[in-house]
């Protein structure tokens, strides 16, 4: 194993970060998110905005020269959000991370970092983000996969359209400041032996996010407990997709598929 495990439980200051209403604006506009509670002199923050003032310090624990991740081959799997209270303009974050866990198996290498954003001496939320440093067994065992032949068809309650524009990855990269460039150039994502450009994890699930937000929170992104999400397969620019949702035991769970009926992302909220 590349990753280096002596690593596990090493703390990292993040630092600070003021959350503004034209970062919380920007945010919703580069996730097509058309709620009014993210825009206005005193706005609220989306669910999964807290990635803006923790991403700085998951790169950083992820290019520590100690841990040893070979970035070009690495992708964000997993991400959830406990919430305590929402992010909102005017909020003074404290910024801290621990690297809680690194392991191997068949789908390569993963770390998983705990991000704790304080306001006024309280976390508000915890962002628990999970890498994967892609190998080619992984690769092997995506193509074997069935699309959901797993398991029986939930229930679904609902669903809706979700659009990926061409512009999203830019856009997106601008409101959140994550540039990694396997979203952003052709020749570093095939380089990286990934098909073209992909959209980030991260703004598929902002955008699933706003329609349980907007279907199950009655339009109030305070109600959001946690929101999780597993990027499943990858997500390209100017795809058509949908958005469903259905019940769980501790609350909603959602997924996007393609317009095959492929999980791409599958999704839970709590409220």
């Amino acid at each position: 194993m590349g990753l280096n495990q002596a690593l596990t439980g090493k703390r990292y200051d993040g630092g600070g970060y003021e959350v503004t209403p034209e970062a919380v604006a920007r945010y919703a506009e580069a996730t097509n998110d058309f709620n009014e509670r993210y825009r206005g002199p005193d706005p609220v923050a989306s669910p999964v905005f807290g990635i803006v003032p923790a991403f700085p310090t998951i790169m950083n624990v992820a290019r520590d020269p100690e841990l040893g991740a070979d970035l070009l081959r690495l992708v964000h799997i997993s991400e959830e959000h406990v919430i305590h209270r929402p992010l909102r303009a005017g909020d003074i974050v404290g910024v801290s991370a621990e690297l809680v866990s690194l392991a191997e198996d068949e789908t390569g290498e993963h770390f998983t970092i705990e991000v704790e954003l304080e306001v006024d001496g309280e976390v508000a939320m915890l962002v628990r983000a999970t890498m994967l440093i892609r190998g080619v067994a992984a690769r092997r065992r995506r193509r074997a996969a069935s699309p959901g032949a797993a398991g029986t068809p939930p229930a679904i309650l609902g669903e809706r359209p979700l659009r990926i524009d061409e512009g999203q990855p830019r856009r997106y990269a601008e409101a959140s400041g994550d540039h990694n460039p396997i979203h952003l150039d052709e020749t570093t994502a095939r380089s990286a032996k990934l098909p073209g450009v992909i959209v980030h994890g991260m703004c598929t699930m902002a955008m699933a996010m706003a329609g349980v937000v907007d279907e199950l929170a009655g339009g109030d992104p305070g109600r959001v407990r946690m929101a999780g999400a597993h990027f499943a397969k990858p997500v390209f620019p100017g795809q058509e997709l949908r958005l469903r949702w259905w019940r769980s035991e501790d609350g909603y769970e959602f997924d996007v598929v393609n317009r095959a009926g492929v999980s791409l992302l599958r999704g839970r909220a709590g409220f």
